[in-house]
């Protein structure tokens, strides 16, 4: 993005200078373009988002401040977004439509806490973006992924019994934002991404991510998938937690404080865990908390693993034949600390799935976004 940044033009424009105000916005439109190339197909007109992502620049421009240090395309984009979310809230046509198709199961535990917790978690959405910034490149990955998977929901949904037809071939950004705004409406506590959110690690991709979790309505809790390990040209467990990193402070392992329990995160998805990660897992498991974790490999443990693996390849499972030493030793720890952990939650598999991994704890797999799928959680 072509973002100028001319300080002296800036000055004026906050001032009230309506020649600034008319250049300034003339000159960084890239901004506003950028925004309405992402929220565009959504039931209201390109020229329409253009119209309304300039009124949040031009709101941008009126309350900001030079005192607090901030690029102006910081502190410009939540409001540009903002505008166009609500002018598509209030005239989107297929808006209601999208929000028939959302497959939602819910899952209640019943620990005796003081207050209700309500968590909503999507798994497996393999979105592909592109912005004014993407190069040709990222415009054709953008139309194989979404090709790619158009097909591909089909066999998974078949092979699983899950519900999926043609009323599902839409954009999978048009799904995601839905459930998103869903589990806001909800009043959620906060968002569980369960990994495979984005189909490879492009830079468009990234893009994408950074800007949703700094505008997201709610608090983002994100563990990656096997797909945030995979680059441009399709290489699986190329290492990318450079390029991810900044945007996903720690995706390898971390830990969400919900002050009676906490959500720990564990990044399996090439189905290895390094040392750092056991260390990290066993601190939690020594602590005087209860935790959920979060995964996105289903475990290879239990009742709930034998299942999964007749349904389907052991590819889907963390802690089979060959897995590293470490697989099958975090494996061990979550059977041994079985009355410690909650409950264990993944993806991957693109199904819907509960099981035993203990007779005192469960594994639930969340099926994929892109038929509409996610897991209400409530934890009382």
């Amino acid at each position: 993005m072509n973002f100028n940044n001319n300080r002296e033009l800036l000055e004026n424009a906050v001032q009230g200078d309506e020649g600034a105000i008319d250049e300034f916005v003339a000159n960084n439109f890239d901004l506003v373009r950028s925004v309405a190339l992402e929220q565009r197909g959504k039931g209201v007109e390109y020229k329409d988002l253009l119209e309304v992502g300039t009124i949040g620049m031009i709101k941008a421009i009126n309350n900001f401040d030079f005192s607090k240090d901030i690029a102006f395309s910081t502190h410009a984009l939540p409001l540009i977004i903002g505008e166009t979310r609500r002018f598509i809230r209030d005239n989107g046509k297929i808006d209601k439509e999208i929000e028939n198709l959302l497959q939602i199961k819910k899952t209640v535990f019943n620990l005796g806490l003081e207050k209700e917790y309500r968590f909503f978690q999507i798994s497996d959405m393999h979105l592909a973006c592109f912005d004014s910034e993407s190069t040709e490149g990222d415009k054709n990955e953008y139309t194989r992924c979404v090709e790619r998977w158009k097909a591909q929901k089909y066999d998974f949904a078949r092979e699983c019994g899950e519900l999926c037809d043609e009323r599902y071939d839409i954009e999978p950004l048009l799904l995601f934002e839905k459930m998103v705004g869903y589990a806001a409406t909800q009043k959620a506590d906060a968002l569980i991404l369960s990994g495979d959110m984005i189909d490879r690690v492009t830079d468009s991709n990234v893009r994408f991510l950074d800007r949703f979790l700094k505008t997201a309505p709610l608090p983002v809790i994100y563990c990656p998938g096997n797909h945030d390990w995979i680059n441009e040209a399709g290489e699986h467990n190329v290492y990318q937690y450079h390029r991810i990193m900044p945007v996903i402070k720690n995706p390898d392992c971390d830990a969400y404080d919900f002050g009676e329990f906490e959500i720990v995160t564990i990044d399996n998805g090439t189905k290895n865990i390094t040392d750092k990660q056991i260390e990290f897992f066993k601190n939690k498991l020594n602590g005087d908390k209860k935790i959920v974790l979060v995964v996105h490999a289903p475990l290879y443990l239990g009742e709930s693993g034998e299942e999964i693996r007749s349904k389907m390849s052991p590819y889907f499972l963390m802690g089979v034949e060959g897995d590293s030493p470490n697989a099958h030793l975090f494996n061990r720890l979550v059977k041994e600390n079985d009355k410690k952990i909650i409950a264990v939650l993944t993806g991957h598999i693109h199904a819907f799935h509960e099981g035993n991994v203990t007779d005192k704890l469960k594994q639930y797999s969340t099926s994929s976004g892109l038929i509409g799928a996610c897991r209400e959680i409530i934890i009382k």
